[in-house]
């Protein structure tokens, strides 16, 4: 969505700048076929089906293991299922967590602190996810580890599933960064132990 917008204002400023018909000749040059594919796949994702086989999953995964299962689920949500973004794109592994979080993790009685530490976590650990294949995200792939929350903080998804768990239903950039510093941190430092 957020893309498909500014793809309307380059449009609207090229016409205005060199004409319609190149405007229209531009646009109609280009290869849609990855951001419909990308649609596509968090479409599904977003589907009933697929959320609740993964949160099956993710819930079971929590009841064998060894603390408390909310906390099990909880964890389970902000690094296994981020982590499927090396199979699923990016965007449908941050579409997936969102959904299975936010009635516990990002719900209006979590503090503020906390949200925004979970959310940062959440970028984080998707950006990492989307780097583990050959196919990840070429910006994440220039950024490195260390830049993953400037690659994913703005992710659309994530923002538009999660912004009504936060007070006045906005998500604040500052909150962002700093909810992002601590796991890029951790994952840089694991990245250059390996």
């Amino acid at each position: 969505m957020v893309f498909g917008f500014w793809a309307i204002v380059l449009v609207a400023v090229m016409a205005a700048e060199g004409g319609v018909q190149s405007a229209l000749d531009y646009a109609e040059s280009r290869n849609y076929t990855e951001p419909k594919f990308v649609f596509v796949v968090m479409v599904i994702a977003a589907s009933r089906p697929v959320l609740v086989a993964v949160s099956s999953g993710m819930k079971a995964l929590a009841h064998v293991a060894p603390i408390q299962t909310p906390l099990a689920f909880c964890w389970l949500g902000l690094s296994v299922v981020p982590l499927l973004g090396s199979l699923i794109t990016e965007p449908a592994a941050m579409t997936i967590a969102a959904l299975m979080l936010a009635p516990t993790v990002f719900s209006p009685v979590v503090a503020e602190r906390t949200k925004y530490f979970m959310l940062g976590a959440l970028f984080v650990n998707v950006s990492i996810g989307g780097t583990l294949t050959a196919y990840a995200a070429p910006p994440v792939l220039m950024a490195g580890v260390g830049l993953t929350v400037i690659a994913n903080a703005p992710n659309p998804a994530g923002v538009a599933l999660l912004k009504r768990g936060f007070a006045d239903e906005s998500i604040g950039a500052g909150g962002r960064l700093l909810g992002a510093l601590l796991p890029t941190a951790v994952a840089a430092a694991a990245f250059l132990v390996v």
